[in-house]
């Protein structure tokens, strides 16, 4: 496979911000619109700004977060920094919205996102029990001369008390922060049935050179917790509801090159702990957990998690940082219900996917799924068990996997008694024939039509979108979507005689349409998608060379995040 590389990177970022769309799976349901007061910030020359007016005209505007501070916006209001502005203060308001209407913090104007540079208190944005809530088109993060992170939070939500509801971070860049770039946390006690926040979402955001990108933490106590927890009952109800989607995460490494080792702090991409009913999907974990420590590094942490899918991802090239893992997903302690699905996992340096036993016999890792992922040239392999404390539950189904290191592994004690290898999952033997549709997105041997049958017509490709467009059909790295009477349809064209397998993943936006495979336009195989994911597989199919496989969503179906994987098999 022609792997995604450090040569494409810069196509990688612009395609992923600009062109995913959202699909099903997690429902997070929007307030109602309603009217509120709009106020300002421009501190540029000439904006006319003064800190002793209303800030509610973009022609006299606030210089300066010091009243903003001040404010409580309520439903349907909002704070809008001026885009090319910038400030070296605290921004933080408090966010009180309802579910009448959403109380916001955004960008107006033109130009490049507001900034928010160093401040006094080493954190950028800081909110204090934030309810239906959105945080939209900001840039928070900046160096020193040292060149290291002037902030040690980009942004971060504290939650002292319980029952709140919706909250959400889209379109910002959170960069260079010694902690974490974006951190939301609950410092409330409560029972394990309790809750701090119904519904997190984070969307379309970016971090790089970060400790951690995103976290989720439970920093509270908890008056009725078992010593020997259960799941569901081990503090996972903390954060219900989370969404994170067409997130990318490049190169988060606290600004701590190997050549200059951190100070121990995590190092990973994303963090979720304490969190029920997750869903991760269309999203890059690119050269994440780059920083040494001697906790171990990872693209993705779960911790104290039930219920989570992780679906049609791009986990890749974890590096080697002398840490421990060093791995694609860590999960650490306490996890049930994790349905890892359709994501690519390609040149991690540890393993693909690590599921840890070393905490002790009343740790467990149980009812996870592995199914219908591509893994390709993990350094320990696609699926590791660590340590034998307490047992792991794993049924590893319809994946694709070109691994010398091993498929599935074992190491510090643990077994592979507990990981369920069935028959279908199938070894490819030569990974440089192998291909993938969000990996390869815009390369060849893929292709983007509209059409149906045996009638197509190429899409024609918008760099401001990062999508392919024609006919009302719009085709993303993840997500296709046909028109009402238009199908949409990925194209793979075999470039050498022989015989291949399928696998995938795919996911409505809505609805259970009818997915198809076809070779030449005749069917080889369909599946019913829906919200929760269907997995799409088949072979051994025989191409010959210029035949043409389709992937394709028909007219009138929802949106679907559909990112097959094609290998040559023997």
């Amino acid at each position: 496979m022609t792997r995604y590389s450090t040569r494409r990177r810069g196509a990688l970022l612009a395609a992923v911000t600009a062109g995913l769309l959202v699909t099903g799976v997690l429902a997070v349901a929007a307030p109602a619109a309603a009217a509120g007061t709009t106020h300002y910030v421009n501190n540029a020359s000439g904006s006319g700004c003064s800190d002793a007016g209303t800030g509610t005209s973009t022609s006299s505007p606030w210089c300066t977060f010091t009243p903003a501070n001040a404010l409580t916006l309520g439903a349907g209001d909002s704070l809008l920094l001026a885009r090319g502005a910038s400030w070296s203060q605290q921004l933080s308001p408090t966010l009180a919205g309802t579910s009448a209407g959403v109380a916001t913090i955004g960008a107006y104007g033109t130009g490049a996102a507001p900034r928010i540079l160093a401040t006094s208190t080493g954190t950028g944005l800081a909110l204090t029990n934030p309810d239906y809530a959105e945080v939209s088109g900001l840039d928070i993060g900046a160096k020193t001369s040292a060149g290291l992170g002037a902030l040690s939070y980009g942004i971060m939500a504290t939650y002292t008390s319980l029952s709140h509801h919706s909250l959400t971070f889209a379109d910002l860049s959170v960069h260079d922060s010694v902690q974490i770039g974006i951190l939301v946390r609950s410092t409330a006690t409560q029972t394990v049935a309790q809750t701090a926040l119904d519904g997190l979402t984070f969307a379309r955001v970016t971090t790089t050179h970060n400790a951690q990108g995103i976290a989720t933490v439970g920093q509270g106590g908890f008056t009725d917790m078992a010593a020997s927890p259960t799941s569901g009952n081990e503090g996972s109800k903390v954060f219900t509801n989370v969404l994170v989607d067409a997130v990318t995460e490049t190169h988060d490494d606290a600004n701590r090159y190997l050549a200059n080792p951190g100070n121990g702090v995590p190092c990973a991409g994303l963090t979720l702990q304490y969190a029920s009913t997750v869903v991760v999907r269309n999203s890059v974990f690119d050269t994440e957990g780059s920083c040494y420590t001697a906790v171990g590094t990872t693209a993705i942490f779960l911790g104290r998690v039930n219920h989570v899918k992780f679906l049609n991802n791009m986990v890749v090239n974890t590096p080697n940082t002398a840490s421990p893992d060093m791995c694609g997903i860590d999960l650490e302690s306490m996890t049930n219900d994790v349905t890892i699905a359709g994501n690519y996992f390609g040149d991690n340096y540890g393993a693909a996917i690590e599921y840890l036993a070393i905490h002790g016999s009343a740790d467990f890792s149980t009812n996870h799924v592995v199914s219908s992922n591509a893994f390709y040239s993990n350094g320990r392999g696609a699926i590791a068990q660590l340590g034998g404390d307490s047992p792991v539950q794993v049924s590893v189904t319809k994946n694709l996997s070109y691994q010398p290191a091993g498929f599935v592994t074992a190491g510090d004690g643990g077994t592979t008694t507990g990981i369920s290898v069935a028959a279908d999952n199938v070894t490819v033997t030569n990974g440089a024939t192998a291909a993938q549709s969000a990996v390869q997105f815009g390369s060849a041997p893929w292709g983007y039509q509209s059409g149906s049958g045996s009638t197509w017509t190429a899409l024609t490709y918008g760099s401001s979108t990062a999508t392919y467009t024609g006919s009302g059909v719009t085709i993303g790295r993840f997500t296709l979507t046909p028109s009402a009477s238009t199908g949409a349809a990925l194209a793979w064209t075999a470039p050498a005689a022989g015989t291949v397998s399928i696998r995938g993943f795919a996911v409505a936006t809505s609805g259970t349409p009818t997915v198809t495979v076809s070779r030449n336009g005749t069917a080889v195989t369909s599946a019913v998608a829906s919200t929760s994911g269907t997995a799409v597989a088949a072979g051994p199919i025989t191409v010959a060379a210029g035949d043409i496989l389709r992937f394709v969503v028909p007219a009138g179906a929802s949106a679907v995040s559909w990112a097959p994987s094609v290998a040559y098999t023997p």
